[in-house]
Order: C-alpha cells, then sequence, then structure tokens
C-alpha cells in the first residue's frame, strides 16, 4: 500500500504543476466542429427483379401500392423471369404467357392467389433452382382459394424445385391442369382443400412417347388431386402424404356429365398415411401400372 501511495502522490504533483503552468497562458480558441454533410439516401433497390425478352418491357404493369404485376404480353409466346422475394400477386390477362421461377418466393398474405391467370397459363421452375409460392389469410372470395389460381388452364413444367403452399385453400385450381418437365413440384392444400383441384387433370408422355421424370409431392391436404371430372396420369412420380380425405378423387357434380373417371396407364404413385388411396365412379377406375399400390 506504501508504494502504490507514493506512486500516486508523485503523479498529483506533477498534474499540479501542469496545471499551474497552463493557467499563466492564455487558453486556446476552442475549434469549431465541422459540420458533418448529409450522407445521401441510398435508393431502395426492389427484393425482386422481373424481366421480359428485350423490347417487351411495356407488357409489364407493376402497381406498387396495390401489390400487382400485370403480364399483357402480345400474340407473340412470351417468357417473363420472376426472381428474388415478391409480396401481392402476379396476374396473367394474355395467352401464351410463360413464367419461369428462378429462386423466387411469391407470397400473399391477404388470401389472394399469388399467380392469378385469366387465361392459360404456363409456369416453370428455372433448372437448379429451389421455388417456394405460399398464400396465408382468408381466401378470397374473387382472386383466392388456392396459391395458384386460373380461370382455364395451368401448365406446370421445367426442371427446378417448387413448393406451393395454401394455408385455407388448394395449392393449385385451374379448369384443366397439366404437368410437364423433370423438376419436384411440392403442394400443400389447406385441411378442407386439396392439393391440386381441377376439372380435368392430365399428364402425358412427352411428344416422343418418353416418360416425364417430375416428381410430386401432395401432402397435409384432404384431397391430393380432386378432379370433377377426370384424372389421367401416364408418366410421372407421385408421392400422397398425409392425406385425411382421398388421395386421388373425382366428383360428379351433376348427372348429365357424361366424362368421370380415374386412368392410371404409367409412372410411380406411393401412399404414406392417406385415409383412402382412390374415389371414382363404380367401375371407372383403370390402373395397369404394377408400380403403383391401390390394393
Amino acid at each position: 500500500m506504501k508504494k502504490l501511495f507514493g506512486k500516486n502522490f508523485v503523479l498529483f504533483t506533477c498534474l499540479a504543476a501542469a496545471v499551474i503552468l497552463f493557467s499563466c497562458g492564455d487558453a486556446p480558441a476552442a475549434e469549431e466542429t465541422p459540420e458533418t454533410p448529409d450522407t445521401p439516401a441510398t435508393p431502395e433497390t426492389p427484393v425482386y427483379t422481373i424481366t421480359a425478352p428485350e423490347g417487351y418491357e411495356n407488357t409489364i404493369t407493376i402497381d406498387e401500392e396495390a401489390g400487382t404485376i400485370t403480364l399483357e404480353p402480345a400474340d407473340e409466346k412470351i417468357e417473363y423471369t420472376i426472381t428474388g422475394e415478391f409480396e401481392g400477386q402476379i396476374i396473367n390477362k394474355t395467352s401464351n404467357t410463360v413464367i419461369i421461377l428462378n429462386k423466387a418466393t411469391l407470397t400473399n398474405k391477404n388470401g389472394k392467389a399469388a399467380i392469378y391467370g385469366e387465361v392459360k397459363t404456363e409456369i416453370k421452375f428455372e433448372k437448379n433452382s429451389i421455388n417456394t409460392i405460399t398464400v396465408t389469410g382468408a381466401a378470397d372470395k374473387t382472386y383466392g382459394k388456392a396459391a395458384v389460381l386460373c380461370k382455364k388452364g395451368i401448365e406446370i413444367g421445367g426442371s427446378g424445385v417448387c413448393t406451393i403452399t395454401c394455408e385455407n385453400g388448394h395449392g393449385v385450381k385451374a379448369s384443366k391442369i397439366e404437368f410437364k418437365g423433370n423438376g419436384m413440384y411440392m403442394f400443400d392444400g389447406g385441411a378442407d382443400s386439396s392439393g391440386i383441384n381441377c376439372n380435368k387433370f392430365t399428364v402425358t408422355n412427352d411428344k416422343d412417347g418418353n416418360p416425364r421424370g417430375f416428381t410430386a409431392i401432395i401432402e397435409k391436404s384432404k384431397n391430393g388431386i380432386k378432379a370433377d371430372e377426370t384424372i389421367e396420369i401416364e408418366c410421372g412420380s407421385f408421392h400422397f402424404k398425409n392425406i385425411t380425405g382421398t388421395a386421388l378423387k373425382t366428383d360428379k357434380q351433376d348427372e348429365e356429365q357424361k366424362e368421370h373417371y380415374i386412368h392410371i396407364t404409367g409412372g410411380l404413385i406411393t401412399f404414406t398415411e392417406c385415409a383412402a388411396k382412390y374415389e371414382t365412379k363404380d367401375g371407372c377406375f383403370t390402373s395397369i401400372n404394377t408400380k403403383s399400390d391401390f390394393n
């Protein structure tokens, strides 16, 4: 303690002397602190991009306030590529439209379909890309009841991966739905809905007669694929999981409806924890595919 006290005493003496010497002279004028210039605001960069071929940029209308992107291409077949995160609704008003998702995340929290087609709409998932389409909230009466909704037909293909989820509606709903490509497509409808809902569901071999190599996973829905008229599967791999109702179902809407059947002529179909595998009109189920278990 004495040694420490001695050091403190010497330090105190030196400081006192410094104060006395400093007080004998004029105090230096205080320097003014220069004003910091305003930092220019960094322009906000959209978290998504949507591109069209050169010369067709004017066929895209973006309404930030409404949260919509409207596509109105000409008579030619036009591809639009979407990347990044977009919250709202993409509306397709014209035929010959191809929507390509490349590492895209589409969401709509207002119960409206994330992709809404007034006419037939083709959706592809870019090779080596993982994409999601998610809709939450109470289903909108006009633009809801599915994550992807089309008044006419929907064609799904490509070589990428996409998960399509709707909290209170179908994963995909359209008049006619077709699968192509060799990617992985996953569908999750609501507890009272279907992963896929349509009038006609069709999967055929390619134009050269070769089976398509896609994998479709339909899970956590009341029904897997529910078609009011027909289900025809010629190829592809289908996996139904945790279906509380029926995996494959046709539901005749009126007595005058002629077509009402399920035909399985190829591909692979598996069932995991499904209450029922299929349901259709008596005598209208056909399966000649030995890779699938309908027993």
